[in-house]
């Protein structure tokens, strides 16, 4: 009786489970490194708002030239948020790619 096929057949099996293994390692990395993405891009929004929601009590003691520092440090603001929402996504959209 030949048992080199029942050896293969082990072999494979072993050889797939540690490639299910991999790549499930992989897959929950590459998870936790995105929702931590998420989180600490979530903590700069917030950030930046606390900050706007303070210039504006600023603004409501101070005079006329307050507005427009408060506009543009709006703009900035969002322009930051946007920028960083887009690059995240290009990065979660080329991590799906891979």
């Amino acid at each position: 009786m030949d048992k080199s096929p029942i050896k293969f057949s082990y072999l494979t099996n072993i050889l797939m489970l540690l490639l299910v293994g991999v790549l499930g390692v992989k897959l929950f990395f590459t998870e936790k490194k995105r929702q931590l993405q998420v989180e600490r891009l979530f903590e700069e929004q917030i950030g930046m708002l606390s900050s706007l929601e303070s210039k504006v009590d600023i603004f409501d003691q101070k005079g006329d030239g307050a507005k427009e520092k408060l506009l543009d440090n709006f703009e900035d603001a969002k322009n930051s948020i946007l920028t960083q929402v887009s690059t995240l996504g290009k990065k979660i959209k080329n991590d799906k790619d891979k």
